[in-house]
């Protein structure tokens, strides 16, 4: 998506709006929606009644941020039972 400056996500998100869907996007850390990986990733949300809406995080890295979680470690989320 960078070497075209946006163009490419922008028409994506074109393709979307004409296709009669609202939609926003933000860059998260997904440990903070209870993925083991601590990484930002794109997430893109789209409605076609009203606006997106985006949830709360359930997690935070110490889980000190009232109404979360720690963050969850890769071994408690892998299922190591087929090894």
């Amino acid at each position: 998506m960078k070497s075209k400056k946006g163009e490419t996500f922008d028409a994506w998100i074109n393709a979307l709006h004409s296709l009669g869907y609202n939609v926003d996007w933000q860059v998260l850390n997904a440990a903070d929606y209870g993925d083991a990986t601590s990484r930002k990733r794109l997430f893109v949300v789209g409605s076609r009644q009203g606006s997106p809406k985006w949830p709360d995080p359930t997690h935070s890295e110490n889980g000190e941020t009232p109404g979360t979680e720690p963050w969850r470690p890769a071994a408690e989320i892998i299922d190591w039972s087929e090894r």
